[in-house]
């Protein structure tokens, strides 16, 4: 009777021991977890504000190329009527 009572109750032990332990790993899990996936958003924001500056950068360096090509033409085509140093601000 006493073997009996002292197996039921070491058995009991290792299962409230191995349930305790199984929520701590999987509690511990989630948080590794979680912070993993905030990790990558922070690099996802950090990689699209990179791409979103070149983006800009780009378009600064289009946008002045198309007006340099715009002042040359205006240049050629209606140099004649302008005043002298007109055209010569943009660059």
């Amino acid at each position: 009777m006493k073997l009996d009572a002292s197996l039921c109750l070491a058995l009991l032990c290792m299962q409230i021991i191995s349930l305790v332990l199984a929520f701590t790993l999987r509690k511990c899990y989630y948080v590794d977890y979680y912070e993993d996936i905030e990790n990558r958003s922070l690099r996802r924001k950090r990689n699209l504000a990179k791409v979103q500056e070149e983006s800009e950068l780009r378009a600064v360096v289009h946008e002045r190329s198309q007006a340099n090509e715009l002042c040359k033409k205006m240049k050629q085509k209606y140099g004649r009527y302008t005043q002298e140093g007109e055209f010569d601000s943009i660059k």
